[in-house]
This record gives structure tokens, sequence and C-alpha cells, in this order.
């Protein structure tokens, strides 16, 4: 193929040469750059916190109805041998014995599992948190630090006198705003319905610690709530499961009296088990006694103290036994047919 082209000259000529010249010097030559492997950053991706609803395993009754004849047995033979409260009692009482672990100024704690079931079967309860007052107080470690807000000047002497970290009224609560009080520096806010009005634009510094009535932190007995908070017993409990809650409690000492400790843990029971219906059974499932730094845990009788086991054996029993009515219905069906069939 030839073309024409003017050189610098102003000569034509042509040939397949001035062809290739033309196009090497339109045409530009392009490198592609390497591929050079980008270096990977490492990225924590965090993984979602999903609690599985596991079902407890069911063991058959005449593994449950076997007793060891002896003080020594093998485990895997026999289920786990429950006590009574006084028994778990003394137990740990002699481990704490001074010729052993020298510990009967030691607290006793009441390990339980929780069934947090509703009536909907895919709604739970949530965690439990609150604080009880034992009939027979002990030391369970140092008071929280409470700060107290009225606007009454009496009520604020009160408080001060029987142990408030923090009391006041409007003045209280600009330094609340202005972060001159940290969170941090207190456990429990208390406080009156005459200065309750004022603490909402406060919601967002208190979160979960704003006073409200049901936690009983919002009354008019400062005196009251103080010395439930100050000698009571705060807990909170902990998910294991969607179904399934963990909680301990401490409900006494060692070197108590065995009445007085079955008192305490008897209004533990009952408070926990409040603000759940006996129909859907127990609430706490499982009881084991500890005594830290002991490593044993003795396993409770819980149906002797929980209240909803007779509730939930009784319809057991409902499922397993057949209606007459039912029974006498099918009877009826069963001859009808025969009736037709002849």
């Amino acid at each position: 193929m030839l073309a024409l082209v003017i050189n610098s000259n102003g000569l034509r000529r042509f040939g397949p040469f001035s062809i290739q010249q033309v196009c090497c010097k339109h045409q530009r030559i392009r490198f592609k750059a390497p591929n050079v492997p980008k270096e990977k950053s490492f990225v924590f991706e965090r993984k979602k916190s999903s609690l599985k609803k596991v079902t407890p395993k069911k063991e058959s009754p005449e593994f449950l109805a076997r007793k060891p004849s002896d003080n020594i047995w093998i485990r895997s033979f026999y289920p786990q041998q429950s006590n009574t409260l006084e028994a778990a009692v003394t137990k740990h009482q002699e481990y704490a014995d001074p010729m052993m672990l020298n510990n009967m100024d030691g607290l006793i704690y009441a390990d339980m599992q929780l069934d947090m079931k509703t009536k909907k079967k895919t709604k739970f309860l949530a965690n439990v948190k609150s604080t009880i007052l034992y009939p027979h107080q002990f030391d369970s470690g140092p008071p929280p630090r409470c700060l107290v807000l009225s606007d009454k000047t009496e009520d604020v002497e009160k408080a001060l006198s029987a142990g408030a970290s923090f009391a006041g009224g409007v003045e209280l609560i600009t330094q609340l705003k202005n972060e001159v009080i940290a969170r941090s520096m207190y456990d429990q806010v208390l406080c009156t319905p005459g200065i309750f009005t004022e603490l909402m634009v406060l919601r967002h510094i208190f979160k979960d610690k704003f006073p409200h009535q049901r936690k009983g932190t919002l009354g008019d007995d400062v005196e009251a709530m103080l010395h439930h908070f100050l000698f009571g017993v705060s807990y909170e409990s902990k998910k294991l499961y969607e179904d399934v809650g963990s909680l301990q409690v401490p409900f006494g000492q060692l070197n108590m009296n065995k009445d007085h400790l079955l008192e305490n843990f008897q209004k533990l029971v009952d408070k926990l088990c409040q603000g759940r219906s006996e129909k859907l059974g127990p609430f706490i499932t499982e009881i084991h006694i500890i005594a830290p730094p002991s490593p044993e845990k003795f396993q409770l009788a819980a149906e002797l103290y929980v209240p909803g086991f007779n509730v939930a054996a009784a319809s057991e029993e409902e499922e397993e036994q057949p209606n007459e009515e039912m029974v006498e219905d099918e009877e009826k069906v069963t001859e009808e047919r025969n009736i037709l069939k002849s």
C-alpha cells in the first residue's frame, strides 16, 4: 500500500517507508505499570454475640432415683447429691475451721441458675438487678457512694448525717451539669419528688442511675432510702444463654447463726421469684452454696425453698395422663365406625 507524503524539503515521495515514519510519529508507546500486589491490612471483624437457646439434657428417672449407700461413690454412676441449707452450711464451716482455711468471717454465697423464659417462646427476661436489705445484716464490703437530691434543706442535712457522699438541691444540679462531680464519683442517685422535674436535664448523665420509684431511689423518706442502699446488698445477673442466667449473691457470714442464714436466704429467694409467675415453673432452677476461698460447692435441694416446682410437676402429670372426656369421645367414635362397617 502506497501513500503520498510531503517531507521537510517539500518533495513528494511514494513508498512504504514513508507510511512507517508517519505511523511512528503519531503513535505513542504506552507502557503498562507492573502489577504490584497490595499489602493486605489485617481487619479484625468482631463476631456477633449470639446467645443460642440451649435445651437442658433430660436424664432418666431411674438414674435420678439412685442413691449411694456409702460416703464414697463414683460420680458417673450416681446423680449429683442435693443437700439442705443447714447441711451445706455445716460443711462449709468445717472447711473454714481455724485449723484448715481459717475463714469463719468469710461470706457465704448462693450461686443460682435462673430460667429467663416468658409466656412467649421468642421473648426472654432481661438481667435481674436490684438491692436487698436482709433481716439479719452483715458486713458485705464497702458501702455504695450515694448522691441525694432534694429541694428541702432538712432532707439535705439528714442525708449528710446519715452517710451520703453528696447531698444538695439546685446548686448540686448545676455542678452535675458542669461535670464538677463526675459520674464515676457516685454509685446511687436518690431523689425526692419535689426536685424530680428538674432532673430531666441530667438524664443523659445519670443513664441507668436515674432515680425511679420501682428501684427504690425516688421517695419522700430520705433516711429510709439511704439505710436501704447503705446496709443492703446489690446484685445483678448475667446471661449465659438467651433463656438461662446466672447470679451470685452473698446472704451471710459463716460465723452467723444458721437460723439467721436461713431467714436471709429465704428472703433472697422470695424477692427474686416475685417478678415471675409460678405457672411458668420455678424461676431458680439450680442452687449451689459456695464460700470462697474454698473450692467446694454443694448443690441445694431447690424444690424445698423455691416456689414453682410443684406446679411444674403437676403440669407434667396432666400432660402424661389423658383426659377422661377425650377417652370417652374416642370410644364413641370407634363404636360408630364399627357399626357403619357392619
